[in-house]
């Protein structure tokens, strides 16, 4: 099982362990949706569309390895290669994703609380890379929701005290 924790308070780096080994370091971009990760000494680089409506993962020699579409929404999902990873939503309440065969959940997506900055994956069907990428694109969903939320907070609570 993959855990992603960010590696402070202030930093939008996530430190990814598989079975509490470390594994990798997640680098979010400071200027666009994105980042990169170095696994088993290769680097790969994820980037998104100006929406966050699709992401893609290429390796250092900028060739595209997977692709997830639409993974702010109930349904979305990863390809890599001849391979497609279908993706579930439990609830728009709630952060957690199962990866869905046959009909059926056999693993997830998720953060074990809404007030830690920890997300776990157990994807057992998906190479070890494309696991990775699964997880990034959702800590990337999900920040990126929580910061245009606080951001429509802050526009509402400006417009009502003027």
């Amino acid at each position: 099982m993959l855990q992603a924790t960010r590696v402070g308070a202030f930093s939008s780096s996530y430190d990814i362990t598989l079975d509490g080994q470390p594994l990798t370091r997640w680098h979010k971009s400071m200027w666009r949706v994105g980042g990169s990760f170095t696994l088993q000494g290769q680097r790969y680089d994820l980037r998104s569309n100006f929406w966050g409506t699709s992401f893609t993962m290429a390796d250092q020699l900028g060739a595209v390895v997977a692709t997830a579409a639409n993974p702010n929404r109930r349904q979305w999902t990863i390809v890599v290669g001849p391979h497609r990873y279908e993706f579930r939503r439990r609830s728009w309440w709630r952060q957690h994703h199962d990866l869905i065969v046959n009909g059926r959940a056999v693993g997830s997506v998720h953060r074990p609380s809404a007030w830690r900055s920890t997300a776990v994956a157990d994807l057992p069907t998906m190479p070890l890379a494309a696991q990775v990428f699964a997880l990034v694109v959702a800590l990337t969903t999900w920040d990126n929701a929580a910061a245009g939320a606080a951001a429509s907070g802050a526009t509402a609570a400006a417009i009502g005290g003027t």
